[in-house]
């Protein structure tokens, strides 16, 4: 069947086109709704050429600031170029700079600066969408497969969510699955053209993010096995895919010095990853980021693992049904992700696979799959197909837009990590006299600090504690707040205040003025001998003087690329 033909015949294609242009559409509903997170915050300073140093030797001289103050490191500024940018990125090579570039672009557009950082990602996730159709179209050859594909990929609600997110992770989905097409393409049409094309793609790619390099990996793994049956013509194949994967990492080379010049940094930005999670945690957190492919409802918890039964369904389907090729390729582009990042944390320890940011093309696998088998399912001869493959569409459909309009409803998610509750911490601030805000240069101080202050009122004071401690708190008659408080500056707060956790996070306290001596606790405090900073310093993610040990060799590697 043409596509000419599946486009008049099938009344589905009027609803998975709505679909299409309503998750389209979505990606673009205002942008700057939810709450800024601790990531979003960097992504702002490096787009636009401030270094870590630069902002912290602001924000911890011990002179009291305003929210204002701090937002300043969040929008362009004249002093600050495109040079500053460069150098900026430079000092996190882990991050390939591709995104930032273009958000910073797109800065020079918008008048409202989170507005152009999030509208670059929306953006560029639309690209998305075609891509998604063209590969699957290369695989599976069947229009309905690569239709359905294209709804799912508009209405998955992780998709939406890293669409509205000012990071690097919706244009490097897009690439990624635009490179693998191109391959799928050259490989069928063997034009010079269609080679160089795809070599670019795969520069893109890297450019977008560093864990690129997997994905080229699982195409040079299924040129060697397709081809091995074509003896006459695989010799050149082999040749044009290594020439043409040669020509995408010639375009790379400028950032792959950046990155091996760098490499010294790694271990002290990515120290977080170590970690240690217990397994039963980490794979409930796997069976949530598979289910919430296609559906995410918050309080739903747990639940959402019963979409694992369903979902084993489709996928044994396919294994069981689709041709060679296609199975061959999306396995391996799943186990490329799910291998290199789920086995050292279970095996080694760790937390990466907490993260579904870093497992998206692996994912893109998984939907690809269903895709095809609810496709083919569609008017298959087995009525039982049938009945399973209809319902099963609407139902998945279904619920990625429901789950997509409850994203476009809320003010906070998931994705924002442990900044999720920001919002309301700013609130509670807001809502009292004279606040002022004690912060130390944490792991997460500085990032969850300037996220806090997009909600702050301006009459709030932040005051960040000093590296030599030459500077006292000033107005200690304040409302005092305290972020990630040091041993010292807690013993200093503990003299005339008890410190209790803000909404049950672990990164915010309030210090409440202690009973006079002989009276009792007041009812909800902690004990005077409680640290709240123990919780802290086990949950921090990599503070400036953790001294934590060295990591296991084997997987440097990927603590590297992520």
């Amino acid at each position: 069947m043409t596509t000419r033909t599946f486009l008049r015949a099938s009344p589905l294609m009027v609803i998975v086109g709505l679909i299409i242009l309503a998750g389209s559409l979505a990606r673009l509903y205002e942008v700057d709704r939810m709450v800024v997170w601790h990531d979003e915050v960097f992504t702002a300073v490096r787009a636009f050429g401030y270094e870590r140093t630069q902002v912290e030797e602001v924000v911890f001289s011990g002179r009291p600031l305003s929210p204002a103050d701090l937002l300043l490191f969040q929008r362009p500024s004249s002093e600050r170029g495109w040079g500053d940018t460069w150098t900026a990125l430079m000092e996190h090579p882990e991050h390939s700079p591709l995104y930032y570039l273009a958000a910073r672009l797109a800065s020079a557009l918008v008048q409202e600066p989170l507005v152009a950082l999030r509208g670059t990602s929306a953006l560029l996730s639309l690209l998305l969408i075609p891509a998604v159709f063209w590969l699957a179209r290369e695989l599976f050859e069947n229009p309905r497969a690569a239709w359905i594909a294209a709804a799912l990929a508009a209405c998955s609600p992780l998709h939406l969510l890293y669409a509205q997110e000012a990071r690097e992770y919706a244009l490097w989905t897009a690439a990624v699955t635009a490179s693998s097409a191109a391959l799928l393409w050259a490989l069928r049409r063997r034009r010079l053209g269609d080679w160089s094309l795809y070599g670019a793609l795969v520069a893109i790619g890297l450019y977008s993010h560093l864990l690129s390099i997997l994905v080229v990996a699982v195409h040079g793994a299924y040129v060697l096995v397709t081809t091995r049956r074509e003896a006459e013509s695989r010799r050149g194949l082999v040749r044009a895919w290594a020439a043409a994967t040669a020509f995408g990492m010639l375009l790379f080379s400028p950032w792959l010095l950046v990155v091996i010049e760098g490499s010294h940094r790694v271990e002290r930005v990515t120290a977080w990853m170590e970690r240690s999670i217990p397994v039963q945690r980490l794979l409930e957190e796997w069976g949530m980021h598979l289910v919430r492919i296609f559906t995410d409802y918050p309080a739903a918890g747990p639940i959402l693992l019963l979409g694992l039964l369903p979902l084993a369904w489709l996928v044994w389907r396919f294994c069981r049904d689709a041709p060679a090729k296609p199975r061959l390729f999306l396995c391996l582009l799943f186990a490329a992700f799910a291998a290199p990042v789920l086995l050292p944390d279970l095996i080694l320890g760790g937390s990466r696979s907490l993260h579904p940011r870093y497992l998206l093309p692996g994912f893109l696998a998984v939907e690809l799959a269903v895709a095809y088998v609810l496709a083919t399912g569609w008017d298959a001869p087995s009525v039982g197909r049938r009945l399973a493959a209809r319902p099963g569409l609407a139902l998945v459909l279904g619920s990625g837009v429901l789950s997509g309009l409850l994203i476009l409803d809320a003010q906070t998610w998931w994705t924002k990590n442990f900044s999720a509750r920001n919002r309301e911490v700013a609130q509670l601030i807001n809502a009292v006299d004279r606040p002022l805000i004690l912060v130390t240069n944490s792991g997460v101080g500085l990032g969850e600090i300037i996220s806090l202050s997009y909600e702050l009122k301006n009459g709030a004071v932040v005051w960040g504690e000093p590296w030599d401690s030459s500077a006292a708190p000033p107005n200690k008659q304040s409302s005092l707040f305290a972020l990630t408080p040091s041993a010292e500056l807690q013993t200093e707060l503990k003299r005339g205040h008890t410190l209790n956790p803000l909404l049950d996070t672990w990164q915010w306290f309030r210090a409440v003025p202690a009973d006079p001596p002989g009276e009792k606790t007041g009812a909800g405090q902690p004990p005077a001998e409680s640290n709240p900073g123990e919780d802290f310093n086990a949950r921090s993610m990599a503070s400036h003087d953790s001294g934590a040990p060295e990591p296991p060799r084997i997987i440097f590697l990927m603590r590297y690329l992520i």
